[in-house]
């Protein structure tokens, strides 16, 4: 291989003396081996950029499956909020029917206080 350069494509010539209709080829000088350095540098921030697009583009993607999984797991904490709710409302009224059948001992008093150890709340007769 020479350290001849060709005119067009600005790289080391493969054929010396076939590029005379492009002006020829010049010998390699200090500019020509920093354009070839450069080139290099070039396709190494190239390479590195490519890598860095990849990367977020992986982020993204990451990103985006935890906000769905977060909005399924706020909604799932909505829909458990209101059963939560539902079930308060649920043992007050038990416990309203407990307090008024009071301590009169019936098989429906029985079944209420029941219902209240079932749903975590009173004692079991």
């Amino acid at each position: 291989m020479s350290d001849l350069i060709c005119r067009k494509s600005m790289t080391r010539c493969q054929t010396p003396g076939m590029c005379s209709p492009h002006g020829g080829c010049w010998p390699e000088d200090s500019h020509m081996r920093a354009i070839r350095s450069l080139r290099g540098d070039c396709a190494d921030l190239i390479a590195e950029r490519d890598q860095l697009r990849a990367e977020v583009a992986g982020l993204k993607t990451g990103y985006e499956a935890y906000e769905r999984v977060n909005a399924e797991l706020k909604a799932e904490v909505e829909a458990l909020r209101k059963d939560a709710d539902r079930l308060h409302s649920a043992t007050a009224f038990v416990q309203k029917l407990c307090d008024s059948a009071g301590k009169q001992p019936s098989v429906a008093t029985g079944y209420l206080h029941d219902i209240l150890s079932a749903l975590g709340h009173g004692e079991q007769s």
